[in-house]
């Protein structure tokens, strides 16, 4: 199957479908590194050094929804292409949904969780 585009051949960004999905998995791959790596170091003490007095850190959600938000990613991303198998993933992303809240409830551990709320204070002049 070739991969059908509206430009011309000759201005065609990509072979194939083949190249588009390793196209996105390469930008895949580049939105981690900079979530992981760029962002590491953005914390707490970002503020303190912006001369923000840290009034609270608080996890915006732990590592049982985190993987949930995965697990749902990849279970629509299969079914996208058929409706009826989209329709019947919903209830199943649902009941995962409730289970990563109650887990995060029971067990919470923020360690790989997708956040932080991070408040801050302007120090008043004295």
């Amino acid at each position: 199957m070739a991969f059908q585009d509206s430009t011309p051949e000759a201005e065609a960004p990509f072979a194939d479908a083949v190249e588009v999905l390793n196209y996105a998995l390469t930008l895949e791959h580049l939105e981690a590194t900079f979530y992981r790596e760029g962002l590491g170091d953005f914390g707490p003490a970002i503020f303190e050094q912006a001369g923000f007095d840290v009034v609270a850190v608080e996890p915006v959600t732990g590592t049982w929804f985190l993987l949930y938000q995965e697990a749902a990613y990849a279970v629509r991303r299969l079914s996208r292409r058929n409706p009826l198998t989209l329709l019947l993933s919903l209830p199943l992303t649902h009941a995962l949904q409730g289970l990563a809240l109650l887990g995060d409830r029971v067990t919470f551990d923020d360690a790989i969780g997708t956040g932080h709320i991070i408040v801050g204070r302007k120090p008043t002049g004295g």
